[in-house]
């Protein structure tokens, strides 16, 4: 198998995991419990990313206090 194949192969697997679920819940009834356990879970992968990602970078900004002050005033307005 070619490399590019290869990396086209592994570039659907997304794509057909996104259509499969789609499919999925059109047809499947999902309670409300289920439906904030995604969500949660969903909100919990953005914040990892965030935290492994971003931060460490934003850190180390000069001066690292604006950060800092930045996020304490967005969480402010979300109260």
């Amino acid at each position: 198998m070619t490399d590019l194949l290869h990396v086209l192969l592994l570039a659907l697997l997304p794509a057909g995991g996104n259509f499969l679920g789609g499919v999925l819940a059109e047809f499947l009834p999902i309670s409300r419990d289920r439906l904030s356990l995604a969500l949660h879970a969903a909100a919990g992968v953005v914040l990892a990313i965030v935290g492994v990602e971003i931060m460490p970078q934003a850190l180390n900004a000069n001066p690292a206090w604006v950060v800092v002050a930045t996020l304490f005033a967005l969480s402010l307005i979300h109260i």
